[in-house]
């Protein structure tokens, strides 16, 4: 649906899920009912009758949704970066490899060694260094995920990744225009394609050197190719850390069931199955995802576990080997962030509408934080509207309760955009259900790099996400969500902050005094590159190496 179709709005998307969702959960006569509602002539039976029969279907669709199971993640087997981006590993570096297929079958598998000895795993971060290993379908494929007589184990992967980002289908979806196509890309598109990509993290500039110093003498003596790297860095203003625009960085994220934050006294909002993001774990249905995976006659040492049904059915063939199990997709975006074209058009902004209605408080500070929804310092514009100094960060909010109108945090704002939670209907706790399963966990970091001359320094935000089903998760929000025109009912409006456009964008803040329209917003980011990843576990990884 969110790829076929442009026009679909996230009404019909909720309408047509519900019909589905009957239907799947009706029993045989209930099912039956439901096919006479669609094309038939007119019924015999009272009108009253069929809405009430309707009615009380659509009422029985919430047994679809049991109660999420608590749980226990094999955390040894996932990589660290899942549990928490490392902040206290304050250097980093992404690097950008392609794997050319000609290589040896030793080349690859020596170096296939070397990074999975050095990767991290487990809940809890690393000392002094750690390294998180993710691969494209080629990169799978030319390191042992390849296919046989019994099949093509890339075949089980959906088509979003196997398509790759850069393939003008997704950019479509992710709406990447004007200097963000693909074709325009430092790395990820077509021309100049990645199959792996690895980040170093470590807690000293020195430690760091000496990490990428060793891998990029590994990469280049197997044969493959540094298409791209990047320096990263947690950029911090007391203890939070900051990202370019100056908003402080990461306040907003999923908990999930299962990890160490899920028992510090969350509030359930925020929390999300497990099976939203790992494979091998039931999701907020209670279902298994379809998980990636392998003929078992491909894994006869028995390194992957059987694929995890969600029925047990008698009569059934013994289930495949599980590829995907505790590992998620990585979404990677480089994004280039204008920082003085976002604060000149701030202060030219509060300058004007200050003007016109007078009001001194409308300063830059507070344009910035209408688009974005929170104050710099993270406190929300919900519960903090006149950005009172000293108020923290705070996450707990309702939207749809607290700020229905958008009074507060404007409907258009980036965090109503990239979270809704409770405000898309009125049935409140239903949306925040069903906005869990469109969430991400965001893993990313700043970066700030010279060009060659010394002359241009490139700021910008290494955006990197983990998800289950990259179309549902992070295609659906960035397609129907934060590039939406006509979210919330607005009217020819985008993200203000990370939507692309040209230098006619516009962002309506309501009050009750009256509506302030903001004009002429230009675009901030700019997209240099990217790719979709699977970040796999340690039995895959094991498993990759015994087919080389």
């Amino acid at each position: 649906w969110y790829s076929a179709y442009r026009e679909l709005n996230t009404a019909a998307i909720r309408i047509n899920s519900r019909i589905r969702r009957g239907i799947a959960s009706a029993t045989d006569n209930e099912a039956r009912d439901w096919l006479s509602l669609f094309g038939s002539l007119p019924r015999l039976a009272t009108e009253r009758t069929t809405v009430q029969k309707t009615t009380s279907l659509l009422a029985n669709i919430s047994s679809a949704f049991p109660p999420p199971l608590e749980q226990q993640l094999e955390t040894g087997e996932i990589q660290s970066i899942f549990f928490g981006p490392f902040g206290s590993l304050a250097h980093a570096h992404m690097m950008a490899i392609a794997i050319p297929q000609t290589l040896s079958r030793a080349s690859r598998r020596a170096w296939l060694e070397f990074v999975v000895a050095r990767a991290s795993f487990g809940d809890g971060v690393p000392r002094e260094r750690a390294m998180t290993l993710a691969f494209g379908p080629d990169g799978l494929r030319r390191l042992g995920l390849d296919g046989g007589v019994e099949g093509d184990p890339l075949g089980t992967f959906p088509v979003a990744f196997r398509h790759g980002m850069g393939n003008p289908e997704r950019s479509r979806i992710l709406d990447d225009l004007g200097d963000s196509v693909p074709d325009k890309w430092q790395w990820g598109s077509l021309q100049k394609p990645v199959d792996a990509v690895v980040v170093c993290y470590a807690e000293s500039p020195e430690i760091l050197k000496a990490e990428l110093a060793a891998l990029k003498k590994k990469t280049s003596s197997a044969g493959m190719v540094l298409v791209s790297e990047l320096p990263l860095a947690v950029k911090r203003e007391g203890k939070r850390a900051v990202e370019h625009f100056g908003f402080v960085d990461g306040v907003s994220q999923p908990i999930v069931r299962g990890t160490a934050r899920a028992n510090a006294g969350a509030a359930p909002m925020h929390l999300v199955a497990p099976g939203e993001f790992l494979f091998g774990y039931r999701d907020e249905h209670g279902f298994y995802p379809a998980s990636p995976s392998v003929p078992a006659a491909q894994d006869r040492s028995g390194i992957l576990s059987a694929v995890r049904r969600n029925r047990q059915i008698a009569g059934l063939p013994p289930p495949p080997h599980d590829f995907g199990r505790n590992g998620s997709f990585l979404v990677v975006r480089q994004f280039e962030q204008h920082v003085e074209r976002f604060d000149d058009y701030c202060k030219a902004a509060a300058a004007q509408v200050a003007g016109e209605t007078g009001n001194p408080a409308i300063t830059p500070r507070w344009v910035a934080a209408k688009m974005l929804g929170r104050w710099p310092d993270g406190s929300s514009l919900v519960r903090n509207p006149d950005g009172r100094a000293g108020r923290g960060v705070d996450n707990d909010f309702t939207l749809g309760v607290e700020d229905p109108q958008g009074h507060r945090c404007p409907l258009g704002a980036h965090i109503r955009r990239s979270n809704p939670r409770d405000s898309l209907g009125e049935d409140r706790e239903t949306q925040i259900q069903i906005g869990k399963r469109h969430r991400i966990i965001r893993v990313g970091r700043s970066y700030q790099k010279q060009d060659r001359k010394g002359a241009k320094v490139e700021k910008g935000l290494l955006f990197m996400c983990l998800n289950a089903d990259i179309e549902r998760q992070y295609e659906f929000m960035q397609q129907t969500w934060v590039s939406s025109t006509s979210f919330q009912g607005l009217v020819g409006e985008k993200d203000p902050t990370i939507g692309s456009r040209t230098c006619d964008g516009r962002f309506t803040i309501p009050s009750w005094e009256g509506v302030t329209v903001l004009k002429g917003i230009p675009q901030f980011v700019t997209t240099r590159g990217g790719g979709y990843f699977f970040m796999p576990s340690k039995s895959a990884l094991r498993y990759l190496i015994s087919r080389l």
